[in-house]
């Protein structure tokens, strides 16, 4: 199984190919604090701030079919 952030977390944006990948679920995961860190700003005077309703983060899970690597994974070892 590959879990996958859905947008707007996109720190490990991975093309998947979908002869590959199937997906399963969508999972949304939400927290009780209505407050989140300010990026950049965690150590500042003003380090959290009001979170949106909603969830706090959805992934989808994929079931994997096949091997296969991320393309600047490839990229690297072909330097």
């Amino acid at each position: 199984m590959l879990v996958v952030p859905d947008p707007p977390t996109d720190a490990h944006r991975v093309r998947l190919p979908p002869s590959l990948v199937g997906p399963l679920t969508q999972e949304a995961i939400d927290g009780e604090l209505p407050w989140q860190t300010v990026p950049g700003y965690d150590r500042g005077a003003v380090p959290l701030s009001f979170r949106p309703s909603g969830p706090r983060l959805s992934v989808t899970i994929y079931r994997v079919l096949g091997n296969f690597m991320p393309e600047a994974q490839r990229m690297r070892q072909s330097e």
